[in-house]
Order: C-alpha cells, then sequence, then structure tokens
C-alpha cells in the first residue's frame, strides 16, 4: 500500500473537468512534496503546474496515477501507465450510464490491462484519500481535514463525507 499512501511522484490524468481540477487544488494544498504531473492534452498547465500530453512524456515514472478521464479510457491508460513502471492508480471516474454487460466487460479489460504489471487499483468511482499527517490530500474533499489519530476507511463517499465534514465541525482530526 506505501504506493498509495506514500507515493514518491504522482500523475493526474484528466481532460480538464472539475474533478481533475479540485484533486489538483487539493493536491497542491496538501503540501505533497513530491512531484505532480498532470496530464493533459487539451490545456497547457493546470492549478499552476506545466501539463503533458501523454503518460509517455512525463519526465517521471509515478508511483501514483489518478486517472479522471472518462471510465471507457481507463484500460488503456492503466496498461500505459504498467508499462511505465507505475505501481498504483486511483480511478475517480464513474460507471455512470453503462448497463451491468458492459461494466462487467470493462471491470474484465481494466483486470487484464493491469494484472502483467502487479498494478493497484482503488476505484472507479473512488472518492480518493486524504492522510493530513502524511501531506496527501488525493481526495474529492472541498476542504482540508485537520490531522488527527484516527482513520476513517468507507465504501461510501456520502457517510465518509459526512463524518469528515463532522469531523472538521468539531475540531476532531483524522
Amino acid at each position: 500500500l506505501d504506493a498509495f499512501f506514500k507515493p514518491q511522484a504522482i500523475a493526474l490524468i484528466g481532460d480538464g473537468g472539475d474533478q481533475e481540477v479540485l484533486l489538483a487544488r487539493n493536491l497542491m494544498r496538501g503540501g505533497f512534496r513530491g512531484p505532480v504531473m498532470p496530464v493533459d492534452a487539451q490545456h497547457w498547465a493546470l492549478e499552476g503546474a506545466l501539463t503533458y500530453p501523454d503518460i509517455a512524456s512525463l519526465p517521471l515514472t509515478p508511483t501514483l496515477a489518478i486517472i479522471t478521464r472518462p471510465i471507457a479510457d481507463a484500460p488503456r491508460l492503466l496498461h500505459e501507465l504498467g508499462e511505465r513502471g507505475a505501481q498504483a492508480a486511483l480511478i475517480a471516474s464513474e460507471w455512470h450510464g453503462l448497463l451491468p454487460a458492459a461494466r462487467s466487460q470493462l471491470s474484465d479489460a481494466i483486470l487484464n490491462a493491469v494484472q502483467p504489471y502487479g498494478l493497484r487499483v482503488l476505484g472507479p468511482g473512488s472518492q480518493g484519500f486524504h492522510i493530513p499527517a502524511a501531506r496527501l490530500n488525493v481526495s474529492l474533499n472541498h476542504q482540508p481535514l485537520l490531522p488527527g489519530q484516527i482513520a476513517l476507511i468507507s465504501e461510501s463517499g456520502t457517510i465518509a463525507q459526512t463524518a469528515l465534514d463532522m469531523g472538521n465541525h468539531y475540531g476532531f482530526g483524522f
């Protein structure tokens, strides 16, 4: 799990959408000490960081990649990341609009793309994670969390966000 929770370099692969902008903002403002390398062929900069047109153009191999592009792009992107040597990927992209059969096929394609490389995947539809003490905010939270001594893990983004908001309101850290 170190590839997720202690990455050396992060690639943020998106298309300029709201999720990509929020994740970039959280990473930059959270104080992550390693390089954040946005991959976005449609924009030249994101939150003050120059973007790269594709994964092959990255100057470093990312330990962790965050994908916000449409879910249909995930298998190809994961294959490219695996070839590049990435160790983990978080897929924030959602399943919206896909019928169960299409979801199943896409899940199989994602597994087939990562299996040869041992690339670990969190998602699709992940809200991310936030580790205040490690200065790592890879989340879709709209406000930073206070550091604390307890971890919160939830499959439900709604429940997690409610708990995190309550923690901030009462001064309770995570």
